[in-house]
C-alpha cells in the first residue's frame, strides 16, 4: 500500500513519540534531582539557621547581662536594660523557628528519597547531612550556559518533539489528498 508518503510519516511519528516519552521521563528525572538537591541544601541551610540563632540568643543574654550590670552600677537608664530584654526576648522564637524549618527539611528529603521511616520516631529523624553550603565556581560564560540550556533541557526537546509530531500530523492530513496504490495477491 502506498499512501502518499502516509506510511512513512507514521513510522516518523512513532520514533518521535518515543523520543518525546524519552524526554518527558528525562524531564521528570532532572526534576526530581533539582527537588533533592533543593532539600538538601534546605537541610544544611536549617542547620546553619538554628547555628546562627543560637549564637544571636547568646550574643543578646551577654548584653543584657552587661547592661544589667552597667544600670545597677548607675551608668546606664533603665531603658538601655528594657531594650535588651525585649531583644533577647525577640530572638528566642528564632530559635523555635529555625529548629521547626530544620525539622521539615528533613522529613521533605526523606520523603523526596523515599526512605521509610519508622513509626517510633515521631519528633526529629535522627539525620546528619554532610556538606557545605558553599556555591561550586562554574567557569562558563552566560551567552554559553543560556545556549546549552536551550539545547539541553528535556522539556524543550520534548516541545521541540511535539512541533515534529504537529508537522508530521500535517504530512499525513496532506497524504489524503495523493492518489493511493494498493496491491492484493493470492492463488
Amino acid at each position: 500500500i502506498f499512501e502518499g508518503g502516509r506510511m512513512r510519516s507514521s513510522l516518523r511519528t512513532a520514533r518521535l513519540l518515543k523520543e518525546q516519552a524519552l524526554a518527558g521521563h528525562q524531564a521528570v528525572l532532572a526534576d526530581m534531582a533539582a527537588d533533592v538537591r533543593v532539600g538538601f541544601y534546605n537541610v544544611l541551610l536549617g542547620e546553619q539557621e538554628i547555628t546562627v540563632s543560637l549564637a544571636s540568643v547568646e550574643l543578646l543574654e551577654n548584653e543584657l547581662a552587661d547592661s544589667q550590670r552597667r544600670f545597677n552600677a548607675g551608668t546606664v537608664p533603665r531603658f538601655n536594660v528594657l531594650r535588651a530584654e525585649v531583644e533577647l526576648a525577640n530572638a528566642r522564637p528564632r530559635v523555635s523557628r529555625a529548629r521547626n524549618s530544620y525539622r521539615i527539611a528533613k522529613n521533605v528529603i526523606v520523603n523526596l528519597l523515599g526512605y521509610s521511616v519508622p513509626q517510633d520516631v515521631w519528633e526529629d529523624i535522627p539525620l546528619k547531612l554532610a556538606g557545605t553550603l558553599d556555591a561550586p565556581k562554574f567557569d562558563i560564560a552566560v551567552p554559553e550556559a543560556v545556549r546549552l540550556a536551550l539545547e539541553r533541557r528535556p522539556e524543550l526537546v520534548a516541545l521541540r518533539h511535539a512541533e515534529a509530531l504537529q508537522r508530521e500530523g500535517v504530512t499525513v492530513a496532506r497524504a489524503g489528498y495523493y492518489p493511493r496504490l494498493e496491491g492484493f495477491a493470492g492463488y
